[in-house]
């Protein structure tokens, strides 16, 4: 199971994720339905480098961790026009977050959208 933002945060693991928002489908450019969809968590990581603004690359904490989103234990995403993309969902808004269990998570100063 991939775990989606809003909705799984207490079922992950403690750990930095990579975390995936604001996705829509290409067919689905006008964005009529507010700020698109929540998206997938990803990790528990070791850690994340962003390159040059288009690249993510990325290290999954466990060996195997991947798997579940289709990565490796070690692989990068790449922004396209302002835009990652996920199993054929793009999402224009990214960020990293940490989970601990019977923490607030460190989240940027950007409320998350649990619509």
């Amino acid at each position: 199971m991939i775990p989606i933002l809003g909705k799984d945060e207490n079922k992950v693991e403690d750990g930095m994720y990579l975390v995936l928002y604001h996705g829509f489908k290409k067919s689905d450019l006008s964005l009529t339905q507010g700020w698109g969809e929540n998206g997938p968590m990803i990790g528990p990581l070791d850690y994340v480098d962003i390159v040059y603004g288009h690249d993510l690359k990325f290290k999954f904490s466990k060996a195997g961790g991947g798997k579940v989103y289709g990565f490796e234990d070690k692989d990068c995403l790449t922004a396209t026009f302002g835009c990652i993309c996920y199993n054929d969902i793009r999402y224009g808004y990214w960020k990293i977050i940490n989970i601990r269990k019977g923490l607030p998570n460190e989240v940027s100063n950007t409320e998350v959208d649990k619509t």
